[in-house]
């Protein structure tokens, strides 16, 4: 006999994750930027090593070498870099995905039930910029491996784990957490000593990498944490939105997981006995740990809209949840079925007319030397009259370092000053009017409107020596990131400015 709830959760996922496949497929063909972010992934994938002096000034990356290596070969085999991107980041999701469905089944977790898990990570995913060019979905796979692995508990476990973690963090520093997760998992729920030894191995794998990284990337933790830090902002208006979006999106995931009583733990001050028993089950544990680190640090930044949640928090939740279902059989894929309609009702628009070709026309009506922001990148490529701002991510890098002061370490200080001469030197070429034209896009952001980019160095020089002369308005699809129902509908407004 045919269970009804069963029947309505896969013909619920059927038809919602139809919809978000299609948007997949959809994205998957445009062939330039949805996000203002991708131009810097693309060219981080063509540079050398971004790590050093000269590579750095060529292009830089912010964030780690793991994303790069794995993209590259699909950037190879795909001509446009803007598809071998996300197809690059769709693999990487798909893995993922992959490793998810095989712990919710070793786990016990019906096959119907199982998908609806997927399909909800899945959709999530799909429907964000999580999907465009980033480090975001191959370091949530290597995060989601190296917490499974370390969950066996034994020693080759945690080690494979910690490699794991580590190989995380070098495609994105926040993935770091997984090693924190097990370790604060051995520190609160096995015997001292073996949560010591634990904390040693990670130290000596921590400075084996930072050893290598000297050597081989020594500007990797100027690229990365020192960049990270100088720009992050934190805004409790932008924790409590995202928080509510996230509950939202994943409100019967959610509650799912919260259907359990917490047993009484005892305390035992001991080297030989684990300071808490009984032991919460690690899923149960990083997914506390997640919640409370979004809550507390990661949830302020206002770049992230969700991306985090959506890779730290999610797929220790799901695997939680559907774990749930043995006792909650009803109720439990009564939710699963809510969450599915919450997110059929919530459907972004698929990508319509971005008006790129406009752009293009621009870009090919000007005779001569052409100055752009990143977000032509894609133009640049085909059109060798038309150079840019920066490359990569090297703006980042130099904004850092302004950041900092005087405050700026004596071994960055000769890359500051490199960099401060290249700013200098195009300020120049802008002063001489080396340029028929130069683009730079801007955005209405509430009453007030934002570049794009950084052009602070350059602002007044072009403002002094060139005149605006027209604009065309593009819409990148996976903008506004923050509002999934109006993808595609947020204007960049491309300004043409021509010599006085």
């Amino acid at each position: 006999m045919i269970n009804p709830l069963r029947f309505g959760l896969l013909l619920s996922l059927l038809a919602v994750t139809s919809y978000y496949g299609l948007l997949h497929y959809e994205v998957l063909q445009i062939g330039h930027p949805i996000t203002q972010d991708e131009p810097g992934f693309v060219e981080i994938t063509a540079a050398g090593n971004p790590y050093t002096h000269d590579g750095l000034l060529a292009g830089a990356n912010v964030y780690g070498p793991g994303y790069a290596l794995w993209a590259r070969p699909f950037a190879a085999v795909i001509n446009n870099p803007y598809i071998a991107h996300r197809w690059a980041s769709t693999v990487a999701l798909l893995l993922t995905l992959g490793l998810l469905g095989w712990i919710l089944r070793r786990e016990g977790v019906g096959g119907v039930e199982t998908a609806a898990g997927l399909g909800i990570v899945y959709i999530l995913n799909v429907s964000s910029h999580s999907l465009s060019a980033s480090t975001d979905l191959l370091g949530a796979g290597f995060y989601l491996a190296a917490l499974a692995v370390s969950r066996r508990g034994t020693w080759p476990a945690l080690l494979g784990g910690a490699a794991l973690a580590m190989l995380a963090t070098l495609t994105k520093p926040y993935f770091a957490l997984a090693a924190v997760i097990v370790a604060t998992h051995l520190l609160a729920f096995a015997p001292p000593r073996r949560a010591l030894a634990y904390l040693g191995v990670l130290a000596l794998l921590a400075l084996a990498s930072a050893a290598v990284l000297s050597v081989v990337a020594p500007l990797y933790f100027l690229s990365t944490f020192v960049v990270q830090n100088t720009s992050s902002v934190r805004s409790l208006a932008i924790l409590q939105s995202q928080t509510g979006e996230f509950a939202l999106l994943a409100g019967g995931v959610i509650l799912l997981a919260l259907l359990h009583w917490p047993r009484r733990r005892t305390f035992a001050a001991s080297l030989r006995l684990p300071p808490l028993s009984p032991a919460l089950d690690l899923w149960d544990w990083a997914t506390l740990v997640s919640a409370t680190v979004l809550l507390t640090v990661l949830g302020w930044h206002p770049g992230n809209y969700l991306v985090y949640f959506y890779h730290l928090l999610l797929a220790p939740l799901v695997i939680v949840a559907l774990r749930r279902l043995p006792a909650w059989p009803r109720l439990g894929r009564g939710l699963l079925i809510a969450n599915l309609l919450v997110l059929g009702y919530l459907l972004p628009p698929p990508p319509g007319p971005d008006n790129w070709p406009a752009l293009a026309a621009s870009v090919d009506g000007v005779h001569g030397r052409i100055l752009a922001d990143p977000l032509l990148e894609s133009l640049a490529r085909t059109r060798p009259n038309v150079e840019l701002f920066t490359h990569g991510q090297t703006a980042s890098v130099l904004q850092a370092l302004d950041h900092l002061g005087p405050a700026v370490p004596a071994r960055y200080a000769s890359l500051h000053r490199d960099l401060i001469r290249q700013a200098d030197a195009l300020n120049d070429r802008i002063r001489r009017r080396d340029f028929a034209a130069i683009y730079v896009s801007y955005q209405d952001i509430g009453a007030h409107s934002a570049w794009s980019y950084e052009q602070g160095r350059v602002r007044d020089t072009l403002f002094a020596n060139y005149r605006l002369a027209g604009e065309v308005v593009v819409y990148p699809y996976a903008t506004p990131y923050w509002n999934r129902l109006k993808h595609g509908q947020y204007e960049y407004h491309v300004t043409r400015w021509i010599p006085k």
